[in-house]
């Protein structure tokens, strides 16, 4: 066995017997990030020690850690499950995804991240500094958005656990998922049993799913945005029946600006209702006939179209930073830099400007170890004007920028 393997083993094998208990290996693995599940340890245990003890030899504790952090911590299944989804968002058969199609795996399970936050956990794992995420990238950033959500699910077990030992009673479970957001999904609890944080978590999960299944009519769109659709929606449809016809949609999409322009954009757009249609019916919305739309079939198809805007100017970010010269990775560093700023300045306020005032700009470039004193201090000046970024209202955004200035790809 190689020397780290064996530092490894008596690492965990705290008490020197030679073998590794799970009280040891629970240690071991929180040490290491995970927060261990009783059902994934179980489903290893079972694939390599038949001993019900659970007293891992050497060989027993290497097969089991090599198997656990291939899976990142998850069970067989959901592993195969993020496998499936993977490649289904992976279009063009690459084996890498985007932060774009990372996002839309995101909506497809429920989670409503910002792209700001998407790119940051792009930034966490993307080893090569492809600004793309392989499977084993994508896997272990699943892990880390996991461990956030077991983290929050921990805090909530704490607040209603006995006093006298690491269980609460079924009749807080309730409670406990309405302090998770869970509080609209029916779930069966076993109202006999107590229940520990393995349980909680289970239970966590079922009314996740069910959530999930609820809310995938909305296309991942906050409850705000789609209270938004519905005003614009209703205000087209005249007859108040739900549903508006092929001329009225196109003037509600010039709303947005998303109504073609073009014979082969029109052609498009039928190609895209199709498929919003089949995504409102598999969230379970009755689709009307061929030529009406009705509410749902609408956001589904603004968030192909949304999407859509997405990648375009996600395009137009790598074109202009390929002609400025700046790697994926310093692109993904400024966006950083760019982003922390943007939270600093909502910590100081009530919310977070969409872009940044012009003296913050000047600030965060002079942070960046770029002098600005004489000719510099003007040249960014003139920048600054040219972009419309003046003393007092009016921001610069995240792309934003001509070509030859270096903030443009903040």
């Amino acid at each position: 066995p190689s020397g780290e393997a064996v530092d490894a083993r008596d690492a965990a094998d705290t008490d020197g017997n030679g073998t590794i208990s799970e009280e040891e290996l629970r240690a071991h693995l929180k040490k290491k990030g995970f927060t261990p599940l009783r059902q994934s340890l179980d489903e290893i245990f079972a694939e390599i020690y038949k001993d019900k003890n659970k007293e891992l030899d050497f060989t027993a504790f290497f097969d089991f850690m090599m198997l656990y952090l291939q899976r990142e911590g998850f069970k067989k299944s959901a592993v195969e499950e993020m496998r499936h989804t993977f490649d289904n968002f992976d279009d063009d058969g690459s084996g890498e995804i985007s932060a774009l199609e990372l996002a839309e795996i995101f909506r497809e399970l429920g989670y409503k991240n910002s792209m700001e936050q998407i790119y940051v956990y792009v930034t966490q794992v993307d080893a090569n500094g492809s600004n793309q995420l392989d499977f084993r990238e994508f896997m272990r950033l699943m892990r880390l958005h996991r461990e956030e959500e077991l983290k929050s699910i921990a805090s909530v077990f704490a607040m209603f656990k006995s006093r006298t030992k690491d269980t609460m009673s079924a009749s807080s479970v309730l409670r406990a998922l309405q302090e998770l957001g869970h509080d609209s999904v029916k779930i069966k609890i076993d109202r006999k049993s107590e229940v520990d944080f393995d349980r909680l978590v289970y239970y966590a999960d079922v009314s996740r799913h069910e959530w999930v299944k609820k809310e995938r009519k909305k296309a991942g769109f906050g409850d705000d945005r789609i209270a938004h659709f519905r005003e614009l929606f209703n205000s087209f449809d005249k007859d108040r029946s739900g549903e508006i016809d092929s001329a009225e949609l196109m003037s509600l999409l010039q709303e947005f600006d998303w109504q073609p322009k073009n014979r082969d954009e029109q052609q498009a757009l039928v190609r895209k209702l199709e498929t919003a249609r089949a995504k409102a019916k598999e969230a379970g919305v009755p689709s009307p006939g061929a030529e009406a739309i009705n509410f749902w079939t609408f956001v589904q198809l603004s968030r192909i179209l949304e999407t859509e805007r997405d990648h375009a100017e996600e395009q137009r970010m790598n074109d202009l930073c390929a002609e400025l010269k700046f790697t994926l990775k310093e692109v993904e560093e400024f966006r950083a830099v760019f982003h922390e700023k943007k939270k600093s300045l909502a910590a100081e306020g009530e919310e977070e400007p969409a872009g940044l005032p012009r003296q913050s700009i000047k600030r965060l470039i002079f942070m960046l170890g770029v002098d600005l004193k004489g000719a510099k201090k003007g040249m960014l000046d003139d920048e600054l004007d040219a972009l419309g970024v003046y003393a007092a209202g009016s921001e610069l955004f995240a792309g934003d920028g001509p070509a030859g200035a270096d903030e443009a790809c903040l």
